[in-house]
């Protein structure tokens, strides 16, 4: 069991550096732990020609065979259970297997639409430093066995972990990383009358950073104050609060500002129209950027999904 929860960890820590690392971004040409995957929403009606017991799914008109999800589903369970992780059967989970097949493929396909290739020569390097990382070619054939892969299995499965990076490379390439940016701090309160008295005491002189501290609700930016640092557009979970903060002039402090958290007011302490963005803020804005894109790919795709 210790070789089975070893080298499973090795190769996740090996794809997921491949797979998910979008910290540094270099060029790509045409020739983003691993992530939860999102629900894929299932798109128009089944059609009778797809009425098979071996197709589990239809990706655009690409087939996903029901030995290839079960397989899946398999090497998911097993290395749940290997990282001892509890219980981890629950009543979604063959769902969510299925949704990671569909996402792997619609992103395999745009890939190739964008003529995105990946190389033997860089499946080969890739196997090569798994295998050296291991130190030992007995243990990883024996996981190779465990785990139901052939050595072209797991060639073709390093494949679409290359495409999918390459993927994202490309989609990121174009993310301007030296844009206008604000610095800013806010205060959140349950009702909009102690909002307003907040506000009043803010426009009177008193110090927003000691309000915030005794009064905020948010309390992982109340202890500084209320500051949320320095972000660029399309960062904050809640835009409209983003919206306010690059409204406003440094120093200047919104009106009260209604959310489903509760009563915000917003003060700009800074704005800087070409600064870097902190190591941070770049994964976050690679993210969402990733997530928009995702998304969007899924809303245009011809999704049909036979496992209830």
């Amino acid at each position: 069991m210790k070789n089975c929860v070893t080298i499973f960890i090795v190769i996740f820590n090996i794809i997921l550096l491949v797979a998910c690392n979008i910290a540094n971004v270099p060029e790509v040409t045409s020739s983003a732990i691993e992530k939860p995957i999102p629900t894929v929403q299932q798109s128009s009606t089944i059609e009778p020609q797809y009425y098979d017991d071996n197709i589990v799914a239809v990706v655009n008109g690409k087939q996903i065979f029901r030995t290839d999800y079960l397989l899946e589903k398999e090497r998911h369970e097993e290395a749940l259970s290997n990282l001892e992780l509890g219980n981890f059967k629950t009543d979604n989970s063959s769902i969510d297997v299925l949704d990671k097949l569909i996402i792997i493929e619609l992103v395999c396909q745009e890939a190739e639409d964008k003529g995105i290739i990946v190389t033997e020569e860089e499946i080969a390097v890739l196997s090569a430093d798994i295998v050296g990382s291991l130190e030992d070619q007995i243990l990883f054939t024996e996981w190779l066995q465990k785990n139901k892969y052939t050595q072209l299995d797991f060639e073709q499965y390093l494949q679409k972990q290359l495409l999918i990076r390459k993927m994202h490379q490309f989609i990121l390439s174009d993310v301007e990383l030296d844009i206008e940016q604000v610095n800013a701090r806010h205060i959140l309160v349950e009702s909009r009358s102690q909002a307003e008295s907040l506000l009043d005491q803010i426009n009177a002189g008193a110090n927003f950073a000691t309000l915030a501290l005794q009064y905020s609700l948010d309390r992982s930016t109340a202890l500084n104050g209320g500051d949320l640092g320095w972000f660029p557009r399309g960062v904050l979970t809640l835009s409209s609060l983003e919206e306010i903060a690059f409204g406003l002039e440094p120093g200047e402090s919104s009106d009260v500002v209604e959310s489903e958290f509760g009563f915000h007011i917003i003060q700009t302490v800074d704005r800087d129209l070409t600064r870097k963005m902190s190591h941070n803020v770049k994964i976050l804005l690679y993210k969402r950027t990733i997530d928009k894109w995702m998304k969007n790919l899924q809303s245009q795709a011809d999704i049909k999904k036979f496992i209830d």
